[in-house]
């Protein structure tokens, strides 16, 4: 979700993702973190415009969204990261193929634990 808040990083990653430069996927649970992120009373971003946000984000890529259903919650149980609250991004990149993780907090995802998946 840190990639998303910020609107450079986010439109930048979703120009890459229109000429098919990668495929982009996200969770409901990710849309949730990026709401909060950015909802933060420092950054000045009312709660309209975040709804919007995420909601042409999902016009733009409508195959993006990772089911969050029982074999998600499945895989993200099986997981092991240092901050556990994170484990939902590698199980929505595992279920839907992703060959990466794009993320500013690379400290909690060691390329080892994503590796051992495939991402």
């Amino acid at each position: 979700a840190c990639v998303l808040v910020r609107v450079a990083a986010r439109e930048t990653l979703f120009a890459f993702a229109e000429q098919g430069l990668f495929q982009a996927f996200w969770s409901p649970r990710i849309e949730m973190e990026w709401r909060a992120a950015s909802a933060k009373p420092d950054r000045g971003v009312e709660a309209a415009a975040i709804d919007g946000d995420i909601a042409l984000a999902r016009l733009r890529f409508p195959a993006a969204v990772v089911a969050d259903d029982a074999a998600l919650a499945a895989v993200e149980a099986e997981l092991s990261l240092p901050d556990w609250h994170d484990r939902h991004v590698l199980a929505a990149a595992i279920v839907a193929g992703a060959d990466l993780i794009v993320t500013d907090n690379l400290r909690d995802f060691p390329r080892r634990r994503l590796a051992a998946h495939g991402v």
